[in-house]
């Protein structure tokens, strides 16, 4: 028992002891072991950081790629879709010319097409407005639009009116045939593309298409609707959207309705306050539609008396841009416009608060409507840039822009020798070119700064009251802004004319200019006209009384050189190929008129018209005792003088806020046939 007993206790003092002596970890072991874990961490940090960043970039480069997916077919469903197109054989568009009241005479003189005014091509109107060139913050884009037929058509809010559907049949909420769901819809829209801070907007406002339009009445009957007030059958022609029945500010027209519209005057005779006036057409010949879009004063975002755009807003001292109001301003119940002309009229008013506009982009301190950002595109905008193709520089630029440097190289080494020009290539939508008409734009904007491309109507006057009621202007020399000439005349000398084999830069001259007609060459000097010279009429022409009934009043100047004719060598066995000596064609045409000039097809004061087929051809025998042995046969072909707008580009340029990834997307529209 004792032995047992001690063994126990010498095994548990063992144990005890064996216990009491173990060893753990140094101070240097754990520090080691710690410094590994830390750079472990740091490691898997660097790791998860990078991974996150890539994924952050990632889902940037994917959410930059959605957007530019929606941008891009926005744009691409808008522009191909424009109304206004090229007419055949232009390949490009180009604007109407403004109508000539002879004072005279009293009749109205105008550009017409194979003798159609207003072609069926040229519908609606593009507008580009670029204000400051060196800014791609403060473009403006508008158009009209036109949905090919088997085509998903456009949508947009319109409110049911009256007491009952069955007594307001004839109601915008009523076009898509569906009752009571505050939509109508269109083939047809006018479509705003401008940028207000860091945001893109795009407002589309339909033209109304009536579900069962009522025959018996004129366009603008059939598209304004009627709706009951009381009890009873409702009165003929009654306007829903006179205040009266409207009643202003218990409605406002832009937060019910998405309908393009503008304000009309004289008032009807029951309600002194004017209404809105909805358009239903984008035919813009006055005679089947009283209201036509290529009228600036009609346009949305255009002011109804004089045309003009308000694209700047002012507090008195200083200006912002705002490119056109949106749906929060417009949805507002101050707004009122195009329902009624208030006091503080959104078009003229000079007192905008403006003490949070820089930071928000927003006019929200006036107007703070319900469908605030309804019209937005896209945000996180950096840029939105509008430019135009400049045939002559061969290359997109903007309007207004200073041209471009060149150097006439004619040697081709690169450098500008003596003798050499070098100088500015002006193009065609130089900053000079913007002088037809300059009192139309934002007039708080600078008239230097009025750099816009607008297609026009015959009948617009930019900057003064439109002649409401009939719809239609009194026709005057109001001109488009900008209308390029296809080529401009040379006026330094006829000397690059003057000679059969012109030299490299004679022949650069010759390409690039036209020149007036010249039936008697001075000093005898021969003036030899080759394949694709151009020829303008003399200024003799435009008074001549045999074309221009007036005596006194001689064709304006904004109406000369609509044309030119370019010179065609059809056949020739004469011994100076391809050209002819101006002095033979004289005497060739003295035999034909009672003067040397050409009697230039349909250009006289009561019809300035263009048809391709207008061309003259003339054979002249070199050798009339040898009939067919020495003879020459030209062509003058009849061209417009225009140079047309061939294409559009927009560029846009954002990023994504999360990523910070920036993207630059850019959209080219063809405007050719």
């Amino acid at each position: 028992m004792q032995n047992s007993s001690f063994s126990k206790s010498r095994i548990m003092a063992f144990s005890f002891g064996r216990n009491s002596h173990r060893s753990g970890f140094t101070l240097l072991e754990l520090l080691v072991t710690i410094g590994l874990l830390v750079l472990l961490m740091s490691i898997f940090a660097t790791i998860f950081q990078q991974a996150t960043r890539i994924f952050a970039v990632q889902r940037g480069i994917l959410s930059n790629d959605q957007r530019s997916r929606v941008l891009y077919k926005q744009l691409e469903d808008d522009l191909r879709n424009l109304s206004f197109k090229s007419l055949p054989g232009m390949d490009g568009i180009i604007p109407y010319v403004g109508a000539y009241t002879n004072t005279t005479t009293g009749e109205t003189q105008m550009l017409t097409f194979a003798g159609n005014p207003y072609p069926e091509q040229m519908k609606g109107y593009l507008y580009i407005s670029e204000n400051d060139p060196s800014s791609d913050t403060d473009d403006v884009l508008q158009f009209t639009i036109e949905i090919p037929e088997g085509n998903d058509l456009l949508a947009g809010k319109a409110d049911q009116v009256g007491l009952t559907w069955a007594s307001s049949p004839d109601t915008p909420d009523a076009d898509d045939g569906n009752v009571n769901n505050q939509t109508t819809i269109s083939s047809m829209a006018e479509v705003s593309y401008f940028m207000r801070g860091t945001t893109l907007y795009r407002r589309q406002l339909l033209l109304r298409e009536p579900a069962a339009p009522l025959e018996q009445y004129p366009l603008e009957a059939k598209i304004q609707p009627r709706f009951q007030t009381s009890a009873g059958p409702p009165p003929v022609n009654e306007d829903v959207f006179r205040p009266v029945n409207f009643p202003f500010p218990t409605y406002n027209f832009y937060t019910s309705f998405d309908l393009s519209s503008h304000f009309e005057l004289p008032p009807m005779a029951a309600d002194p306050s004017g209404y809105a006036k909805i358009h239903g057409s984008l035919s813009n010949d006055p005679r089947i539609n009283p209201y036509p879009l290529g009228n600036p004063n009609f346009r949305f975002g255009h002011y109804h008396t004089t045309g003009n755009p308000r694209e700047f807003v002012t507090n008195g001292t200083i200006n912002r841009f705002i490119g056109r109001f949106n749906h929060e301003e417009t949805s507002d119940l101050r707004f009122g416009y195009p329902q009624i002309v208030q006091a503080n009229n959104p078009f003229t008013r000079n007192d905008y608060d403006l003490t949070n506009f820089d930071r928000t982009g927003r006019l929200s301190d006036d107007y703070s409507g319900i469908r605030k950002g309804e019209d937005i595109l896209m945000t996180n905008v950096l840029s939105f840039n509008v430019q135009v193709w400049d045939n002559s520089l061969k290359e997109f630029a903007n309007l207004g822009h200073p041209g471009r440097d060149y150097v006439s190289d004619t040697n081709n080494n690169g450098t500008a020798d003596p003798g050499e020009t070098d100088g500015v290539m002006d193009g065609d939508y130089q900053a000079a070119a913007f002088t037809k008409n300059p009192g139309y734009g934002d007039p708080s904007v600078a008239v230097t700064n009025r750099r816009i491309f607008d297609t026009w109507h015959p009948l617009a006057r930019a900057g003064t009251p439109l002649s409401y009621g009939s719809g239609a202007a009194t026709a005057q020399t109001y001109q488009p802004p900008v209308r390029t000439p296809e080529y401009a005349l040379y006026t330094a000398s006829t000397a690059e004319w003057e000679t059969a084999t012109p030299t490299a830069a004679e022949q650069t001259i010759r390409d690039s200019y036209a020149i007036r007609w010249q039936s008697a060459p001075a000093g005898g000097v021969n003036l030899f006209l080759k394949n694709g010279d151009l020829i303008l009429p003399t200024i003799a022409h435009y008074n001549d009384p045999d074309r221009n009934p007036s005596t006194t009043e001689v064709i304006p100047e904004e109406l000369r050189d609509i044309f030119a004719f370019k010179v065609r060598v059809l056949y020739d066995t004469h011994t100076t190929a391809n050209s002819v000596q101006s002095d033979d064609l004289a005497a060739f045409l003295n035999a034909l008129y009672s003067n040397t000039e050409p009697a230039w097809p349909s250009y006289t004061a009561q019809n300035i018209d263009f048809k391709n087929s207008d061309k003259l051809t003339y054979t002249i025998d070199y050798n009339p005792s040898a009939p067919g042995t020495d003879i020459e046969v030209i062509e003058l072909q009849k061209v417009l003088n225009f140079q047309p707008l061939k294409a559009l580009k927009v560029t846009v340029l954002f990023r994504d806020i999360g990523s910070d990834q920036i993207r630059q997307l850019s959209y080219i529209e063809s405007l050719a046939d």
